[in-house]
């Protein structure tokens, strides 16, 4: 997937930089990647948002949507 792996970079260069500056921190914080696979299901995508939320304790949400034509 090369959405993750622009994904992976972005954060790296940003992490190499001290992180992304939060307002309401008043400091920097590092970038850290989360992904998981919904298998282009609804029903499964939802219950990895709930997780993503309440387990991992995510602030930012980015969705990667793609489609292949054969």
């Amino acid at each position: 997937m090369p959405e993750y792996a622009g994904l992976k970079f972005w954060a790296s260069k940003v992490n190499s930089q001290g992180g992304v500056y939060v307002t309401a921190l008043r400091k920097k914080v590092p970038i850290k990647i989360v992904s998981y696979n919904d298998q282009s299901s609804a029903t499964t995508a939802t219950s990895l948002y709930t997780q993503l939320i309440k387990v991992n304790h995510v602030n930012i949400l980015v969705a990667v949507f793609w489609f292949s034509i054969d």
